[in-house]
Parts: structure tokens; C-alpha cells; sequence
């Protein structure tokens, strides 16, 4: 019975404008898949925000603790 009101609701509520691909999007894609590697600056930015959530993840926000 949910897999007929999931088509119900596929078929009445399904919003053709959200499944829209524009090309700018299209092309990003293809090139992300073109190109799985991140550059060095790319690789830095990531390691620098791990870090920061590291920090913040191991902070005590108990003023008990």
C-alpha cells in the first residue's frame, strides 16, 4: 500500500522545475567527474577546515566539565 501512495504522490506533487538541470550545473558535473583529484589549494582549504572542526569538536561547552 506506501508504494501506491508514493506514486499517488509522485504522479500529483512532483515538481518538474526541481529536476531541472541547467548546462552551467551540467558542465560542473562533467568536469567534478573529469576531474576527481582536488588541487593542492583545494587539498589546504580541506585539511584547515578539519582542523577547525576538530578544535571545535573537542571543546568543552559544559561549564560544569
Amino acid at each position: 500500500m506506501k508504494w501506491f501512495q508514493k506514486l499517488i504522490n509522485t504522479v500529483l506533487y512532483s515538481n518538474k522545475a526541481s529536476r531541472y538541470v541547467s548546462e552551467e550545473d551540467q558542465f560542473l558535473k562533467d568536469f567534478d567527474k573529469k576531474h576527481p583529484d582536488l588541487s593542492a589549494s583545494q587539498q589546504a582549504e580541506v585539511r584547515k577546515h578539519r582542523n577547525i572542526f576538530q578544535r571545535k569538536k573537542n571543546t568543552k561547552t559544559d561549564f560544569l566539565s
